[in-house]
């Protein structure tokens, strides 16, 4: 299967036996860009094998994970098929190579154990149950290297989402490395991944693959170098230093030397039409015919990028609908010449797929079918109505194909002018903070390396809109949101001065000291509760014994109040274990999102970002704390490593528009002066920006649509139903406000919860303090024949002679309090505006014993 894949994926593009090339025969070692303490490290494809793959030496995951990221036909897949290469003749690790646009909606671990295997087994039906049990053994061993190419061209939407969760539990000890473009990928989406980059070809480079590529003909390749080197424009100097695009040069060179293309769309253009002049004699084609398939093509790539469903693997019947059946016409002829390629439908193996010969083709095609410029951009700056609207100059999907429009020879001057002009021009009304309109203009600037005749090209460039475009550039990639602050880095800070030790050094400690110091420690197995061990424990100076200890599988919870009587390093250890016992645990996850909203201590809060979306994914409760923390947070610490923290949750696309709309009045002019908040909330929204359509953003920002934020706090109270101990109680406490005296305060008090129980006619006692409203309350819970009662107090912000009052009832009655304002224990708050809060006030209702 290994040598089938090696075949150059020029060659399915090219798909002639005259002009097809084994990997072996074309390789030239690539450059790849790492960035490394603020600065970028470049070094050879060699040194990638040796050191990264062979030696296990990268930073983050030893070499576990490692995503190769690159522009379209840089050689990411050439590297990864090099890298099995080299896995087979220097390691004991099996490569697997899986092409993630096969895999289509199927998990990763059943496409392995189904199709693949088949195809390696070359079985038509399924694999037999002896090399089924064999890869299972292999990949328990941990001895399989997974080399998934592709990941901008799976079938899911959220693709990269996927691929961290399937690769959970039967991958742990499996070493990975994937390939991706470099404008679909995120950190956030997949975890620890070291990232490398594909540098482009330098001079020797170039020079080498062309004279490799005309190995039997010399003088030819010459003449090409020479004409690369005299080539009058720049654009096309930068064009020829992606592999692909080289290739391309070099095969149309080969076949009709003449003037070298000045942009994309022109080299895809001559390629064409040098496809069509090799296959004349064995597929001779009309120009009316040449001209029927490109448009065919085109019409097929456009409604491909359009549909959620198809974009690069297109069903027959998909085709069909506009290239006929793929045994006559048009359709036979796109599969004869290669420009169309055959493959199989991972979920229905009896139906047929169909792919372009490379998704940069199927880009082109596409880019040639688009007339106007409002087919990307269509907007009123005056009047916005972006439901009407239409906004794919934001969508990364459509990138490539903006640029090989605006490099069309055959699109009038000042279409691209106005194209230009419209992206400059773009408001987007959410308050003059810009988050698309950077986006806009650094796509502009990207534009004018194909449009470079633009007359608006030093307007572009002027420092004027250099405006958050280092933003907008680095955000697929964002290095400080998320990816940086991983636990340990993060305790280290939290605990201001302690030892800067990592988890690798860590383990080598353990690795290094374990037996020596094992037995030591030997008598401590006997106790079974972990904060009883720390009790003791604490007290040795050996913190070395202590993570030894502690690294041991203990199922005990570690009580966070405890962290204060240690050492930093003995706190840091202790949370580790937390972590690494708690994930998931509802109740310990309740527990900490309660202590967001009302714990003083100061290390405890700022580890609780971390340790919240360390143990618990895709919840609620947390995002809502996440929130509450960065908007009421005075401290600096908490600020940061709360907006680091957050962004993780924002794969789940489901809270984008409600953190954005939580956030939005952290970027008003008050904010403003808190220059730290203002900041790590404008992050935090670019990067929601950055994940959401405009349309999707601008309601969001004006809260039109919204669901999940409701707010009338009376029609969420009044849904709210009684359980099987608590009945809840609602009072509307605006008439409080003012009040400081407490038999004022227990009067209004005793006679709201009076209006809500009992009828308007029942006559309602007078109480004088909280000793006769908490007799008044026992009576009412008898009347309700409940075990509790909840008071959900609402539109008034609790003053300190209120606070006071109610603490002084919360040995009788449970009280919760809508407000922004942080309250102590055991009085709770809940946000107004909190995502979902009907469902945050009956989690609290079912939590009271």
């Amino acid at each position: 299967m290994l040598e089938e894949q090696k075949r150059l994926t020029t060659n399915r593009i090219m798909a002639r036996d005259e002009v097809t090339f084994n990997l072996d025969e074309m390789f030239v070692d690539l450059q790849l860009q790492i960035d490394k303490e603020n600065h970028t490290i470049t070094f050879k494809c060699q040194y990638f094998l040796e050191n990264i793959i062979g030696n296990k030496q990268s930073q983050k995951s030893q070499s576990k994970r490692l995503a190769i990221l690159g522009e379209p036909g840089s050689g990411k897949t050439t590297l990864l098929l090099k890298t099995a290469d080299w896995l087979l003749e220097n390691t004991e690790y099996v490569p697997i190579f899986i092409s993630l646009a096969e895999v289509g909606k199927k998990s990763l671990d059943k496409y392995l154990l189904e199709d693949w295997l088949k195809r390696a087994e070359q079985k038509i039906e399924s694999a037999s149950s002896e090399w089924k049990q064999a890869l299972q053994q292999l990949l328990k061993s941990g001895k399989v290297y997974l080399l998934l190419d592709g990941a901008d061209e799976m079938a899911k939407a959220d693709g990269l989402y996927q691929i961290t969760n399937q690769l959970k539990g039967w991958a742990d000890n499996l070493r990975v490395a994937l390939t991706c473009r470099v404008n679909f990928w995120h950190d956030n989406a997949v975890g620890i991944f070291d990232i490398y980059w594909t540098s482009k070809f330098g001079e020797k480079q170039l020079e080498e693959f062309v004279k490799k590529w005309f190995s039997n003909n010399n003088e030819l390749g010459n003449e090409l170098i020479k004409a690369l080197e005299c080539s009058n424009h720049d654009s096309i100097k930068d064009v020829v230093k992606n592999p692909l695009r080289l290739a391309l040069i070099c095969y149309w060179w080969q076949l009709k030397k003449g003037e070298l293309p000045d942009t994309q769309a022109d080299l895809y253009e001559l390629f064409l039409e040098a496809l069509y002049e090799w296959n004349k004699r064995k597929i001779p084609t009309t120009s009316k015919q040449r001209k029927e398939l490109n448009k065919v093509l085109g019409n097929l790539a456009l409604e491909a990028f359009k549909s959620e469903e198809a974009k690069f693997r297109l069903s027959q019947g998909f085709i069909s609908k506009i290239l006929g059946y793929p045994d006559t016409g048009l359709f036979k002829l796109a599969l004869d010449l290669g420009l169309l390629r055959v493959g199989v439908e991972t979920n229905n193996p009896l139906e047929t797929v169909y792919v372009f010969s490379h998704p940069t083709f199927q880009e082109y095609f596409a880019a040639k079918t688009i007339d106007s410029w409002q087919f990307f951009l269509k907007h009123n700056n005056e009047n916005p109505n972006p439901s009407q609207g239409t906004y794919r100059v934001f969508d990364e999907e459509w990138k490539e194909v903006i640029l090989l429009w605006l490099g069309r020879e055959d699109v009038k001057k000042q279409q691209k002018e106005d194209f230009i002009q419209a992206l400059i021009d773009f408001e987007d009304s959410c308050d003059l903070n810009y988050f698309y309109w950077g986006k806009g203009i650094y796509l502009a600037r990207q534009g004018l390396n194909e449009f470079w005749k633009c007359s608006l090209n030093k307007v572009i460039n002027i420092d004027e809109y250099g405006v958050d475009l280092l933003f907008h550039k680095a955000l697929p990639t964002h290095k400080k949101l998320g990816s940086e602050y991983h636990l340990s880095g993060l305790f280290f800070n939290i605990f201001d001065g302690g030892y800067r030790l990592n988890d690798s050094y860590l383990q080598w400690i353990l690795d290094k000291h374990y037996n020596e110091l094992f037995p030591a420690i030997n008598y401590m197995e006997k106790l079974h509760n972990i904060n009883d061990l720390i009790e003791i424990i604490g007290k040795d100076e050996d913190e070395l014994k202590i993570y030894l200890h502690l690294s041991q599988e203990k199922k005990e919870q570690v009580s966070l109040s405890k962290l204060d009587k240690f050492p930093k390093i003995i706190r840091w250890i202790a949370v580790k274990r937390v972590v690494a016992i708690a994930k998931e645990n509802s109740q310990f996850i309740a527990d900490l999102v309660k202590q967001t909203y009302c714990c003083k201590n100061l290390h405890i809060t700022r580890a609780l970002p971390s340790i919240l979306v360390e143990i618990s994914s895709n919840n609620l409760s947390v995002v809502n704390a996440l929130i509450f923390l960065l908007k009421k947070s005075r401290d600096p610490l908490t600020d940061k490593f709360t907006a680091n923290n957050l962004v993780p949750y924002l794969k789940n696309n489901s809270y984008l528009k409600e953190i954005v709309f939580s956030l939005r009045e952290c970027l008003s002019t008050e904010f403003r002066e808190k220059k730290e908040i203002y900041s790590y909330c404008r992050e935090v929204i670019f990067f929601c920006a950055y994940h959401m359509t405009y349309p999707e953003f601008y309601y969001a920002w004006h809260n039109n649509s919204i669901q999940t934020l409701e707010k009338q706090f009376v029609d969420i109270l009044s849904q709210l139903q009684p359980t099987d101990k608590t009945y809840p109680i609602a009072i509307e406490a605006s008439s409080l406000k003012d009040y400081t005296d407490e038999e004022k305060i227990a009067n209004e008090l005793s006679y709201k919860i009076y209006r809500k129980v009992f009828s308007k006619k029942k006559n309602i006692p007078q109480t004088r303090d909280a000793s006769q409203l908490k007799r008044l309350i026992l009576r009412i819970t008898t009347h309700l024949n409940t075990e509790n009662i909840a008071l959900i107090l609402h539109n008034c912000e609790p003053n300190p002679s209120l606070i006071k009052f109610c603490h002084r009832l919360t040995d009788t009655v449970n009280i919760a309090w809508l407000t922004d304002s942080p309250l102590e224990p055991p009085l709770r708050g809940f946000p107004p505006n909190q995502i979902n809060l009907k469902s945050a006030l009956e989690t609290w209702l079912n939590e009271i014993e």
